[in-house]
This record gives structure tokens, sequence and C-alpha cells, in this order.
């Protein structure tokens, strides 16, 4: 006994097999596309957090330089003018020499986050924290030790450069 068999494939089900495959790869498209404007976002708020916050540090330091350190200067210089005459005492004098003192780190502080957030503004893999001048004191931070090199007069290094950059 022979037997002869004959078959054809039939695509009942390949349409739908097609169009889930098609939906696949525009869904897989279109997110790559919304990943890319994502990162956009984020860049661009990145800067402006950065610039915003460049501003306000400086904005700090011309506070120091126009008003906190002068008056810090002339309370020191009047209180030691005042002790060579005998008017105050000697603990006077230390207490206005500790603020002095302490006046000049704030500043200086306040410049070192001004140079780290400049920095990382150029260099987009630092990150600076929001308590950047307690991480300065308290240990290593990214782009702390690359503060040397600020502008004239220990201004943070171009400033408006940070600006024009975006």
């Amino acid at each position: 006994m022979w037997t002869v068999s004959f078959s054809v494939g039939l695509p009942v089900w390949s349409g739908r097999k097609q169009e889930r495959a098609v939906a696949e790869s525009e869904a897989r498209h279109d997110a790559e596309g919304q990943g890319a404007e994502a990162i956009w976002q984020l860049l661009r708020l990145r800067t402006e957090e950065r610039l915003a916050l460049l501003d306000s540090a400086l904005e700090t330091n011309q506070l120091y330089r126009g008003g906190l350190l002068v008056q810090s200067e002339a309370t020191t210089e009047s209180t030691m003018s005042q002790y060579k005459v005998g008017r105050v005492s000697f603990a006077s004098v230390l207490e206005v020499l500790n603020g002095y003192v302490a006046d000049q780190a704030s500043f200086l502080e306040s410049m070192a986050r001004a140079q780290l957030i400049a920095i990382s503004q150029w260099d987009l893999s630092l990150e600076p924290s929001p308590g950047a001048a307690a991480s300065i004191s308290a240990g290593p931070v990214p782009g702390a030790q690359a503060t040397g090199g600020g502008g004239a007069g220990g201004q943070p290094a171009a400033p408006s450069a940070a600006r024009n950059g975006m």
C-alpha cells in the first residue's frame, strides 16, 4: 500500500505576528527617541541649576568682599587701637581676631564652593554636592584639588564663560 501526501502552508497567523513585531519595533524606536530627549532635558536642567548656584555663590562672595570683610577688618583695627591705649582687654582683642579669622575662613569656603561649581560646569563628570563647603572641609571632593588658577583677585575662573558656554 502506498500513501502520497501533499501539503501547503497557509499564512493564517503570520499577519498577526508581523504586526506585533512591527509594533514592537516602532515602540523601541520611540523609546530610544524619548530617552535621548530625556537626557537632553536632564543636561539642560543640571546646567541651569549649576548656573544658578554659581550666580548665588558669586553674589555671596561680593557680599563678603563689599561688606562683611570690610566691617570685620575695621572692627579689628579699631579694637587693636583701643587695646593699644588701654580701653579694651586682651580677651576682647582675641574675640575680635577670632571673628575676623572666621569671616576670612567663611569667605574662602565660599570661594572654593564657587570654584567647584565653575569647574563642574565645564567638566560634567563632577557633581557639586549641596553641602559642598562641609564636604570640602570634611574630606576629598572631586575637583577640590584643582581650585588653583582662578581669575585675578581670587575670582572664580571665568564665570561668564560658563554662562556663554550654554
